[in-house]
């Protein structure tokens, strides 16, 4: 009998062969790592919200200067605010331009091709141009903008215990706007201002209702060469960052006269949405249809996805320009972008990134907007018209799934010899009796069907039974039920015995 001892690496590859020995987890659901010690992920419970109009996609919150927290929801046709744990509906007047799935987005007809109001037009033989929903602050106020609306909206916390107003159009600011962001020097950039894909705009400083160059003004616009139409926009450290379907840029802060310089930093690796593209500790990070890629410092770099090949195979590459959005747990240092699946409409599956340690996991769940915790509050993330609490309590609100991990083949003969496996001693602390220790044993590798054995429980004794022969083994754990304490997955013992060669 030899016993073999080996701990699983952190994180999960899915670049070797099944017949590849490779002492490395496939897939997970739910699991994350802290240090060498695989944990399952914190529970999320649903907010008692009436279910707004339609699909929430993005989500903001913030205090006043009162001291009170807001939270902030732009879906696909208006705008909302929590007020006293309620959904209030605070869009303007006229109404925000909805967005209305395959009937033509951004980019595909010239600003003022039609009437206010009407659907843009479908293109065929175009790739699809996916919208972009804007949330941010103005000192206390809301400012808020949809691409397929155009205009720059804000919106002012009330006094005391009013209800709150409606938000309301910003004064002499651009109309036929992509996105927006708000600067450091408390200046508001607009890009594609007017539908101009080739310039982008700014207020005068601290005056945001002051759009006009002069001698005394902070305001002006630049041109953005080549002319393409802008993905997303975000502020970083050193300008705001900025992206168009052929290049990645900086807009600099430089002082007066010129205020902004742009600077050309890459071509190509365009977000593959708005939502994509989030802001990290010392850059950003966000996912483009060559990999995912990051702003590290002034340089643009490509990060190795260790589950790229699953992403590829899984992802709906045009239904993600439309939906795909990533969201930032600050508190954990992840990364979580959510795609579309091949064959679905919305988001259903999560890749993460720690970009604190490097480690990547995946996850089966489907989020359309986030907003990242911080020192007080939990993260925030919406699946279409339903918001959760993440990060709290030890429940998954709205899914039967639950976490599950599961590695490569297991040879602890290099697969050359049969293999009979007796037992398990994993390291495992917390709750082990909601786990449950089974293989994956497969006998020939031109059958590529694996048999599954009984689940077992982690004994008394600290051993896990489990007694099956194969020539390929995939060791996969469990959790059934919720858990008080998390437990915690280090060092396995298998204790297997060579049968035989096999041919």
């Amino acid at each position: 009998m030899v016993t073999t001892s080996f701990t699983l690496p952190v994180g999960v590859v899915t670049a070797p062969t099944d017949a590849k020995k490779s002492v490395s987890w496939m897939k997970t659901n739910f699991i994350r790592w802290s240090g060498e010690k695989m944990i399952p992920i914190a529970g999320w419970e649903r907010f008692s919200y009436t279910a707004p109009d339609s699909f929430i996609r993005a989500i903001h919150t913030w205090r006043d200067l009162s001291n009170r927290e807001w939270t902030a929801y732009l879906t696909e046709s208006k705008l909302y605010v929590d007020y006293g744990g309620a959904l209030v509906d605070i869009s303007p007047t006229p109404a925000i331009e909805p967005y209305v799935p395959g009937a033509g987005g951004y980019g595909d007809a010239e600003y003022n091709y039609d009437d206010y109001g009407d659907a843009r037009p479908t293109v065929l033989g175009k790739r699809v141009f996916g919208p972009c929903f804007t949330l941010d602050n103005w000192g206390e106020n809301l400012l808020a903008m949809s691409s397929v609306d155009g205009r720059l909206l804000q919106w002012e916390p009330p006094s005391g215990n009013d209800p709150p107003d409606p938000a309301g159009v910003v004064p002499n600011a651009p109309t036929g706007c992509r996105t927006f962001v708000v600067t450091p020097e408390r200046v508001v950039q607009v890009f594609c201002p007017g539908g101009d894909i080739s310039s982008y705009a700014w207020c005068d400083q601290e005056d945001i209702e002051n759009w006009t160059p002069g001698i005394t003004s902070f305001a002006g616009d630049l041109p953005v060469e080549p002319a393409s139409p802008v993905v997303a926009a975000l502020a970083v450290d050193g300008g705001t960052l900025f992206t168009t379907a052929k290049k990645v840029y900086i807009s600099e802060y430089i002082g007066l006269p010129y205020i902004f310089r742009t600077l050309d930093r890459a071509d190509g690796a365009a977000p593959i949405s708005a939502g994509a593209l989030r802001r990290v500790i010392g850059g950003a990070v966000w996912v483009s249809e060559s990999g995912f890629w990051r702003l590290n410092g002034v340089s643009i770099e490509p990060i190795t996805c260790e589950v790229w090949p699953w992403l590829i195979e899984n992802i709906d590459w045009n239904v993600a320009r439309m939906s795909a959005v990533s969201v930032v747990i600050e508190t954990l240092s992840e990364f979580w972008f959510f795609f579309p699946t091949k064959g679905s409409t919305r988001n259903d599956r999560a890749v993460v990134l720690n970009f604190r340690d490097g480690w990547w996991a995946m996850h089966d769940i489907g989020r359309s907007a986030g907003y990242s915790s911080n020192y007080v509050t939990y993260p925030i993330m919406a699946d279409g018209k339903r918001v959760y609490k993440h990060e709290s309590g030890n429940t998954f609100a709205d899914t039967p799934l639950m976490p599950y991990a599961e590695s490569f083949s297991i040879n602890a003969f290099d697969g050359a010899s049969m293999t009979n496996v007796r037992q398990l001693q994993p390291e495992v602390e917390g709750d082990t009796d909601a786990l449950r220790f089974s293989f994956l044993t497969r006998m020939n590798r031109a059958k590529p069907d694996y048999k599954t054995t009984p689940q077992r429980r982690v004994q008394p004794n600290g051993l896990v039974d489990v007694d099956a022969s194969a020539r390929d083994f995939r060791m996969r754990i469990d959790q059934i039920r919720a858990v008080n304490e998390p437990w915690t997955l280090g060092v396995v013992n298998i204790d297997a015995v060579a049968l035989g060669k096999m041919p």
